[in-house]
């Protein structure tokens, strides 16, 4: 019945409407919000972002793997030197 197996809490009937009827609120006005509200980017711009997102990671990776060949050369030396 009302036995909530997972939480092991038990919610009366109006409880369980009002956290329905809570939760089917959240959703529409979540839809409406996406539909209505959102200013969504042209393609030209999601298209420039892409690109701008593809070289910033590229230069990322790059850097950390100059940074990561630096410290494993130091390493290197340093138990090479004991």
């Amino acid at each position: 019945g009302l036995q909530n197996h997972r939480l092991g809490v038990r919610f009366s009937p109006p409880v369980q409407n009002k956290i329905m009827r809570k939760l089917r609120e959240v959703i529409t006005k979540s839809i409406h919000e996406v539909l209505y509200h959102v200013s969504w980017p042209t393609y030209e711009e999601l298209q420039s972002n892409a690109i701008l997102v593809l070289i910033a990671s590229l230069i990322f990776a790059v850097a950390i793997g100059l940074i990561d060949w630096g410290f494993r050369n130091m390493t290197q030396w340093f138990y090479h030197m004991f």
